[in-house]
């Protein structure tokens, strides 16, 4: 599906003479659709714009009104130029939800009794539905309750899929038992290692960065060609690995507060735009997401909970669907 770029906030003014546009469009009022939607230009140029804009110029108010409220990361592009972040009222409201409904319980639900065996057994099946389900999304086949048998009766996995599922659940169980409440470079290369073992076209990229000489993806758009993502080069993996861990050990006591479940989502986008690895990038960002939103409920790696835990959708409602456009991916060489 197209999704139309916004225009470029400088292209809406263009000369000093439209001095005066900008200041019919800061004085408007706030449209209450703003603030109960985050709308894409994609939707906005489609909807009706208030009264004294064009659609052009309510996205440059759209535009500047975000802007003031973003805040920093210590994560840049390969140039250095820092990524920001918003948290419009709508997510406020959610992370509100999270502490309400998750606060005190999250390891273990009400219907759980305080028995040590009924606690084992909740942990071990919430280990192995997130190991499931993040090998699913890579594309794993087997099913719900094959790959439940071959975890439980702990027999050698028959295929790639299988062996994607055992390494996952290994992995959440290293997370668990040896790697502490602090990450490390050296405790992230040995998760990927797990996770990826017996699964890469090359066996010796397990559990190591990619390497400058050796090819990189890039995203490019179906349609024009354009690149959509350039991962940073392999020079600079290890200093932001650092970076990555500096940012995830970061206290309740450090200089700027990010709510838990914030950090865990920018420590997932953090590893997935850096895409250090050959392959296995996904499986090892979604368990740093699980076990990190676990870390900050609990206080402590010794209980994981299952990501539903944290975030979780009605029934009756549907996924969201994909806005995104067409994309394919090429390896480039660093």
């Amino acid at each position: 599906m197209y999704v139309e770029p916004p225009p470029f906030q400088s292209d809406i003014f263009e000369t000093d003479l439209e001095v005066e546009r900008k200041m019919v469009a800061i004085s408007a009022p706030i449209d209450l659709r703003t603030r109960t939607q985050y709308l894409h230009w994609d939707k906005v140029r489609r909807l009706d714009p208030p009264p004294t804009l064009s659609r052009e110029e309510w996205w440059w108010k759209i535009k500047i009104e975000r802007d003031s409220g973003l805040r920093e990361l210590p994560l840049s592009d390969p140039e250095g130029k820092p990524f920001r972040y918003g948290l419009p009222d709508l997510v406020l409201k959610s992370l509100r939800s999270v502490d309400r409904h998750c606060s005190g319980e999250v390891a273990m639900e009400d219907v759980i009794t305080s028995e040590r065996g009924a606690r084992q057994r909740y942990l071990v099946n919430s280990l192995m539905e997130e190991a499931i389900r993040s090998s699913q999304l890579e594309g794993a086949t087997t099913s719900r309750q094959v790959a439940k048998e071959l975890l439980r009766s702990g027999r050698a996995p028959k295929d790639r899929s299988e062996r994607m599922i055992v390494n996952n659940f290994r992995a959440l169980q290293f997370m668990r038992e040896d790697i502490g409440t602090r990450l490390s470079p050296e405790s992230i290369l040995e998760l990927h290692r797990i996770v990826t073992a017996g699964t890469l076209d090359d066996p010796a990229a397990a559990g190591r960065l990619q390497r400058p000489g050796e090819e990189r993806v890039a995203v490019f758009d179906r349609d024009d060609g354009q690149p959509i993502h350039r991962p940073p080069p392999a020079e600079q993996l290890p200093e932001r690995l650092r970076l990555l861990c500096d940012f995830a050990n970061e206290g309740e006591d450090a200089e700027r507060f990010i709510h838990p479940v914030i950090r865990a989502i920018l420590l997932h986008f953090w590893l997935a735009y850096d895409h250090p690895f050959e392959d296995g990038n996904g499986r090892t960002a979604r368990i740093l997401f699980f076990c990190q939103c676990a870390t900050a409920a609990t206080g402590s790696s010794s209980t994981y909970p299952s990501r539903r835990s944290f975030v979780t959708r009605p029934r009756s409602t549907p996924a969201p669907s994909s806005k995104r456009r067409p994309t394919r991916e090429t390896r480039l060489t660093s």
